[in-house]
């Protein structure tokens, strides 16, 4: 059981830690994602369903990567032998409200300042910041919901939790834990400025999950972002300009949420111990 307020020490806490045992953990997750991917493509070209374009291409892709959710409970259920509920949060936990909170408070903001880069940088309308909703939104941010939740638990659960384990530091672990995150997202190879955009909004994650000692306010933050992503239509190029404008939103976000909800996210108004 992880001991209140160090979630980033939850694996090395279990009463039965070996040092092989996130490693472990980290390559089972790992295959069983292969599986279950290679799984449902093979099932959608049974049914003559095309993954290669339209709705069936995005929905393939949320679904590659919300089976990591299965994948991260069976590795650290039947591998790792701990709780699953060690990775998604610590002791004490934040108040069911609060992710809820956080999602608002992050898109608003990252909504305000990309508008406002859209309009006044690209000349965008403000009606663009929502227009590409389609009909089939409510669809959608289930599937968004559900991705944020698979990569939090994958990337701030194992790989975090591993590398915190193992080095006994916090910040290394964070660190660490960001390479692999960037490696997961092809967009960051395109430059430079891509990698640091990626490998600084892992960091931003890293901080949200060690002020609340939990993946779920990481989670709301993250799939914020990705709704703002997938409903804008402010027509803004892939930049560096873009690129460190959209850091500047998470960032701002990830800092208003912090010092609104912090004190308020559990019984104790402190920061947890491990800070």
């Amino acid at each position: 059981m992880s001991h209140p307020g160090q979630y980033f020490f939850a694996s090395r806490n279990q009463p039965n830690y070996a040092w092989w045992r996130p490693l472990a953990e980290i390559i089972v997750a790992a295959v069983l994602t292969v599986a279950f991917v290679a799984v449902i493509d093979l099932s959608l070209q049974a049914a003559g369903v095309d993954t290669t374009g339209g709705a069936a291409d995005k929905y393939f892709g949320y679904g590659s990567v919300v089976v990591e959710i299965l994948a991260v409970i069976l590795a650290v259920r039947f591998v790792g032998r701990r709780p699953v509920a060690s990775v998604c949060s610590g002791r004490p936990g934040t108040k069911a409200w609060v992710p809820l909170a956080a999602y608002a408070l992050a898109f608003v903001v990252i909504a305000a300042v990309m508008g406002a880069v859209g309009v006044f940088g690209y000349g965008a309308s403000w009606g663009q910041v929502f227009g590409g909703v389609g009909t089939d939104l409510p669809v959608e941010m289930v599937a968004i919901v559900l991705a944020a939740l698979a990569e939090e638990m994958a990337f701030r659960g194992l790989f975090l939790q591993a590398f915190t384990a193992w080095t006994k530091r916090p910040v290394a672990g964070a660190l660490l834990a960001a390479l692999p995150f960037v490696a997961m997202h092809p967009q960051a190879y395109g430059s430079p400025v891509s990698f640091a955009h990626y490998f600084l909004d892992a960091l931003l994650y890293a901080l949200l999950v060690w002020a609340f000692n939990s993946i779920w306010v990481a989670v709301a933050v993250h799939a914020a972002w990705n709704t703002f992503g997938s409903i804008q239509a402010l027509g803004m190029p892939t930049s560096a300009a873009v690129l460190v404008a959209s850091f500047a939103a998470s960032a701002l976000a990830t800092a208003v949420v912090i010092g609104v909800l912090r004190r308020v996210a559990t019984p104790q108004s402190h920061l947890p111990a491990s800070a």
